[in-house]
């Protein structure tokens, strides 16, 4: 006969899965164990700072789905049967990144050139964070740790300010803090000082100027309207008020307000000037006025305002503010975009930053990409982490995510990525096209193909939709290409490639080449009936710009017009003579028989009067 022994729970154990360091967000279990006869129960508590405790849950294991830095702590686990209690506690300390981040100025507020001014960051981290300073469109300020002093500020390191705390789990920056310097050069402490040197804004686009200034303290206490003005252009050696030249009429606005400065009331105003035009691109002065004796002051040297078509054309010296209006224009900017991959000293950690060479306006928001996808909760600049090798990334700013930068890697070349050189292309209805792409798996792939993207659709095999019009030529390494022969207006669409690995699959969201299948018509100007002796211009049109820029090929009567070939897309018939009265088409190089429906130039001959003397 066998009998059974009856115990307390005794030998009692508190564990912790998994083992080592704790990041916030991760799944963590604690399990309790112990020898007992009957089994025991079992019951969590959390130890309270005053070393009181707090009846958790039941049963042996104590589950955090996601673990917070709010749950750090020591942990009690009571094992209880009907003949005793034991117990045994373990601590658990969460590492989480930098957050709240936030800096402050000693001496707040408006600073006196020539003054110390020192700058505080805090952050909340475990481990306690470090600090780095930066200052906007700039690259580090040189100085590490939680303050940074200026011992002698002027007015040429006023600016945005801001931290970045890290440490080994992550980065975090603070918001911009503004250092607004005042200057003490003026006339008898008439002072205007802008916010920039020099601004280069595209045309189409709006951009504000902006200045501060004072006028001396003994004046501020008097009956001292003050009347404001931009100019660029002089009259008799008077400033001409924007607000009045014709040049810009319904595209200029004042806003003016009062600010605190050091010892000093002071103003700020801002010129906005919308709809640009390229012979906005001036210099551009403050001034203001009382109705004191010699109260009047004008702010040089000015602002020098750029206004270009294309952002690449803009000089930057000082600051460069691109300010964006207008799609076209914005894709061809964003096109510079780049990730730049900056190591770190931390292993497996790797910065990136989205780069230009043109700093945005207002700061904006910018969309961070993995494997083409977007990643939530990424808005600033800068972006980081423990980043795997076969992972790529992009960045894009929001509102143009359709215009992203390249893919990159974080480590080597090997990450997965798809790149289409060729964004848009223009083909003539009837011939073929090659559309490619260049693309890399991780892994050896399993599957690859093209499809015409449909929104909310899954991808159609285009073999069977094309029916037989669909070609896959030999392939190089690392790039795929489609043919698509005898082109019809339907297949006029937009185009992907995706791969599969057995561990992956390219999902990216990144618009793919947009093909558009145009077909050929001709214009005749200034009209298909004319004169002996004008100028008439026959001109070969299409819906889009050929991708391949072609030339040209004329007919008259279903003959070729005698000349070479042209790569301008019209014929100039200068004068006119009744001979060139006929129908005319036009093609392009290598498909003569693609001609546009013809058009019929009439000729009218002119009448000769002959005078009897």
């Amino acid at each position: 006969m066998k009998c059974n022994s009856t115990d307390a729970p005794k030998t009692t154990s508190a564990t912790v899965s998994p083992s080592g360091e704790i990041e916030e967000g991760r799944s963590v279990t604690l399990s309790c164990s112990s020898d007992a006869n009957p089994a025991a129960n079992y019951t969590w508590f959390k130890v309270n700072t005053d070393q009181s405790s707090r009846d958790m849950i039941q049963g042996q294991q104590l589950v955090f789905g996601a673990i917070l830095s709010s749950d750090s702590g020591q942990y009690l686990c009571k094992a209880k049967n009907e003949l005793g209690t034991t117990s045994d506690s373990i601590s658990i300390n969460v590492k989480y990144g930098p957050k709240n981040t936030s800096v402050i100025s000693s001496p707040s507020g408006e600073i006196e050139e020539g003054r110390s001014v020192t700058l505080s960051c805090s952050s909340d981290a475990n481990p306690a964070a470090n600090y780095t300073w930066f200052k906007e469109h700039e690259d580090l300020v040189g100085e590490s740790g939680q303050n940074y002093t200026i011992i002698h500020i002027t007015s040429q390191l006023g600016g945005n300010y801001y931290c970045q705390a890290h440490n080994a789990v992550g980065r975090h920056n603070s918001t911009f803090l503004f250092i607004h310097v005042t200057a003490l050069q003026g006339n008898d402490d008439w002072t205007v000082t802008y916010t920039s040197s020099n601004v280069c804004s595209l045309r189409g686009s709006t951009v504000d100027i902006t200045c501060t200034y004072q006028y001396p303290y003994k004046l501020q206490y008097r009956s001292s309207p003050v009347e404001t003005l931009w100019f660029t252009k002089e009259d008799n050696k008077q400033p001409v008020d924007l607000l009045s030249d014709t040049d810009y009429a319904g595209r200029v606005e004042y806003t003016c307000g009062e600010i605190s400065c050091y010892w000093y009331n002071c103003r700020r105003c801002t010129l906005r000037i919308r709809d640009l035009r390229q012979s906005d691109s001036a210099v551009y002065k403050f001034r203001f006025i009382t109705n004191q004796p010699g109260g009047q002051y004008t702010g040089e040297p000015g602002v020098k305002l750029s206004v270009t078509v294309y952002p690449t054309s803009c000089t930057c010296v000082c600051v460069c503010v691109c300010v964006l209006e207008g799609e076209s224009v914005c894709m061809r900017f964003f096109a510079d975009l780049q990730v730049k991959v900056i190591p770190s000293s931390w292993l497996y950690w790797v910065n990136l930053n989205c780069d230009s060479t043109c700093y945005l306006s207002g700061y904006p928001a910018y969309i961070w990409y993995k494997n083409g996808q977007s990643v939530g909760g990424q808005t600033t600049r800068d972006s980081g982490g423990k980043l795997n090798s076969e992972d790529s990334y992009s960045c894009a700013v929001k509102g143009y995510e359709h215009v992203h930068s390249p893919l990159v890697c974080v480590r080597g070349d090997r990450c997965n990525r798809v790149s289409y050189p060729t964004r848009n292309m223009c083909v003539l209805r009837g011939t073929s096209v090659d559309i490619f792409c260049t693309y890399n798996s991780y892994e050896a792939l399993s599957h690859k193909y093209w499809f015409k993207w449909r929104r909310y659709q899954q991808p159609w095999n285009l073999q069977t939709e094309y029916g037989g019009r669909v070609e896959y030529p030999a392939e190089e390494t690392g790039r795929s290409t489609l043919r698509i022969t005898d082109l019809r207006d339907t297949d006029s669409a937009e185009y992907r490639f995706t791969f599969r690995s057995s561990s992956h699959e390219w999902k990216g969201t990144f618009h793919g080449t947009t093909l558009t299948v145009t077909d050929l018509r001709m214009e005749v100007t200034p009209v298909a009936m004319v004169t002996e002796g004008q100028r008439v211009t026959l001109t070969c049109m299409t819906s889009c710009p050929l991708t391949d820029k072609p030339s040209y090929m004329w007919y008259q009567n279903n003959g070729p017009v005698t000349g070479p070939e042209s790569p301008e897309n019209q014929l100039v018939l200068d004068p006119v003579s009744p001979r060139h009265a006929g129908n005319y088409a036009c093609s392009v190089r290598n498909y003569p028989h693609l001609r546009s429906p013809e058009e019929t130039l009439t000729v009218q001959c002119t009448m000769s009067i002959l005078h009897h003397t």
